[in-house]
């Protein structure tokens, strides 16, 4: 029961859960790689906290800002409903796809090690 309570509360709100910010980055990474590359992302702990995130080059003379906050990883049920959508007789699976894939993964098997 704790696992299956465990894993549930985790992935309801992944990004809010994962207190390093490791799957936050990888989030970024893999489905926001134009800001995941403009911004600084050497402490994904304190990355995933940010509301906004300043950019590391300039336009027209004004460094823009990226509205982190609004950013979020899809909880399991959202995420879940995605991915049986996919039909890989149909096409190959997108970078969304597979690193929310990943990151269910990843969850359920660091619960596993807690038990």
């Amino acid at each position: 029961r704790w696992f299956h309570d465990s894993v549930t509360s985790f992935l309801a709100d992944p990004k809010e859960s994962d207190v390093e910010g490791d799957y936050f980055g990888a989030w970024l990474r893999e489905c926001h790689r134009n800001i995941y590359d403009d911004i600084d992302t050497t402490d994904l702990e304190e990355l995933r906290k940010l509301d906004f995130a300043e950019s590391k080059q300039s336009y027209q003379g004004q460094k823009r800002k990226y509205k982190l906050k609004d950013i979020q990883i899809p909880s399991l049920q959202a995420g879940f409903a995605e991915l049986q959508k996919f039909d890989a007789k149909a096409r190959i699976s997108t970078r969304r796809e597979r690193v929310l894939a990943k990151i269910f993964v990843d969850v359920f098997q660091l619960k596993l090690v807690d038990i």
